[in-house]
């Protein structure tokens, strides 16, 4: 049975490599239609094949908790990132973006109940990149904390006020595009209790039609949520594979 999960794996992030890349390279709506639907097809096919899915599409989802339920009801993180993806394209298209560039930027989010901060350092990353990373942060992490308890508020000197700190790194180079979320809880109980609720939703999306569409399930497979002491950490880690050999298929 690991050996078929293994299989599944592979083909999910081979679909993966091959669809990033074509968002990455510029590619027309067209071709991007074709890996985002034929592709998935081909992908599920084989998966029925080899391992007959590993769960029950109708199961997978039994039990789900109110609070997951509702994360995903908001397609949570995976909406943003898909529309931050696709702002890249754009940018790759017109040429303001090489695949050989390695860019990175982290933003700080401090939330003070009703309104919102966000700030980042200025940096000499690639400008486009930056006004593209600044345009859809607040959407990638804006719906992680629906509930009322959830946000943990300290005093911020800065501020001189109590705000809720939200830390979100991007990076991009010729391997990954990665995006990594910082965010606290008051205690490691409470970090744990909060990071459980991510870590279920997230699998859930993963695997439910239900509840995610053929490309939120590739954010949701990549996304990988931990905690240490009261900090929860959610990366998704999303591979360029493939993107040199689909440049050099472009430029023919």
């Amino acid at each position: 049975m690991n050996n078929r999960k293994s299989q599944n794996s592979i083909l999910v992030l081979a679909t993966l490599g091959v669809y990033l890349g074509l968002v990455l390279a510029g590619a027309t709506p067209q071709v991007l239609a074709q890996a985002a639907t034929a592709k998935q097809f081909s992908l599920k096919d084989e998966v029925e094949q080899k391992d007959e899915l590993d769960k029950n599409p109708k199961d997978c989802f039994e039990g789900i908790s109110g609070n997951a339920k509702q994360l995903l009801n908001l397609n949570v993180l995976s909406e943003g990132i898909l529309e931050y993806v696709s702002d890249l394209q754009k940018i790759v298209s017109i040429g303001k973006l090489s695949k050989d560039e390695t860019n990175s930027l982290e933003f700080i989010i401090k939330s003070f109940g009703n309104t919102r901060e966000t700030s980042y350092e200025r940096s000499y990353q690639n400008r486009w990149f930056t006004l593209a990373t600044a345009e859809r942060v607040d959407g990638i992490v804006g719906l992680l904390c629906p509930w009322n308890d959830c946000d943990y508020y300290t005093f911020d000197l800065e501020s001189n006020a109590d705000a809720s700190i939200t830390k979100v790194a991007f990076s991009l180079d010729s391997k990954n595009l990665t995006i990594k979320i910082t965010t606290p809880q008051k205690d490691k109980t409470d970090a744990g209790k909060v990071a459980a609720i991510y870590e279920e939703a997230f699998e859930i999306g993963n695997c439910s039609e239900v509840y995610a569409t053929p490309e939120q399930q590739i954010v949701y497979k990549n996304t990988n949520v931990s905690f240490s002491d009261n900090q929860i950490f959610i990366v998704t880690r999303l591979p360029r594979a493939g993107l040199d050999s689909l440049f050099a298929t472009d430029a023919k």
